[in-house]
This record gives structure tokens, sequence and C-alpha cells, in this order.
């Protein structure tokens, strides 16, 4: 977390704020809010310092647990390398999790992400253009 942006400038009445800021530049990163009455781990397990992704296993009430992941692929990344990290964390979430739905939202730009939506049987939800924010989740 960087120590020049305070979570209280983010902040959301009523909801925590989860934070993976970028490690090697003074901007960027991903964060999740989370409703302040919602249960929710932060699964660091599934981190790694060169992708830009956050992994959340929440439990709202009344339903069963649902892992959440958000990532932002900058438009010049190696798509390879964040489709291999995705594809691994899903295999590792599914292997922990096997009960759990998957939604997995985020920037993406131009990665080709059809072939890992169809292994994880992840449904496109909504596509919101130009920026190509796209939000999946398992069927």
């Amino acid at each position: 977390m960087r120590d020049s942006i305070l979570d209280e400038i983010i902040n959301i009445p009523g909801y925590c704020v989860i934070r993976k800021d970028r490690s090697n530049s003074t901007h960027g990163g991903v964060c999740i809010f989370v409703k302040d009455n919602i249960h929710f781990i932060v699964l660091d397990q599934f981190s790694r310092d060169d992708c830009e992704v956050l992994w959340l296993k929440i439990r709202p009430s009344g339903i069963s647990s649902i892992i959440v992941g958000t990532t932002y692929h900058p438009p010049r990344a190696d798509n390879k390398l964040i489709l291999d990290y995705l594809n691994n964390a899903l295999t590792a979430a599914e292997a922990l999790y096997p009960n759990c739905a998957f939604v997995v939202a985020g920037d993406f730009n131009q990665l080709p992400i059809d072939n890992l939506a169809r292994e994880f049987r992840l449904k496109h939800l909504f596509k919101f253009r130009p920026y190509a924010r796209t939000h999946w989740a398992s069927s």
C-alpha cells in the first residue's frame, strides 16, 4: 500500500476497500470495495507482484462463498504472462474451493480471454466500451 495515498481518499461510506497498489510505479493498481456487512478474506496465495490482480473470497449472507478477482491488464503488457497467471490462479482456486462461484472483473484491454473463459465456463456478464472493462462469472 502506498503511504502517500490513504484509504480515506478513496473511501466509500459503508464499504471496506481492499487494495493492491502497483509495485513498480507511483500510479496504478487494483482495488475491490466490499459492503461492510459482508464477510471476506483476501486470497494472498494467488497474488503475484508482476500481475495487477486481487482475489477475495466473499460470503454474502444466505449464499455460499464466491471467489472474486479483479484485474488490470495494461494495453502493452505481456498477454501470455497474464493468461498463464489467470489460468494457474483459477485452476488452484477451483481445487481449493470446489463449490464456489467465480467472478473475474476488470480492464483486460485487448487481452484475448475467450479461451480462458471457455475453459473455466465463465459467462460474459457485460462489457463496457470504449475501455474494455469486462466482467465474467462462472456458471
